[in-house]
């Protein structure tokens, strides 16, 4: 989705994210833009999402630990 191109939509184009990772995405994004305030999710929730605990914190952790490995300083640590 993030690719298209011109005059592509998203039925035409071709998908790069398995795994059901945009569809997490999707309903996180969602959920977030909640008309009424008291539907959002609580930082609490939003961290133990599936899109956070499936694909997002561990691509962290991972591009953490090749900063380690480069000799790079982690800048924050959750």
């Amino acid at each position: 989705m993030w690719e298209m191109g011109r005059g592509e939509t998203p039925e035409t184009c071709e998908w790069d994210v398995e795994g059901g990772e945009l569809r997490a995405l999707e309903e996180l994004l969602s959920a977030m833009l909640a008309y009424e305030p008291a539907e959002r999710p609580t930082a609490q929730q939003f961290m133990e999402s599936e899109y956070m605990t499936t694909w997002a914190m561990p691509a962290w952790r991972r591009q953490q630990a090749r900063g380690q490995e480069l000799g790079g300083q982690v800048a924050w640590k959750p």
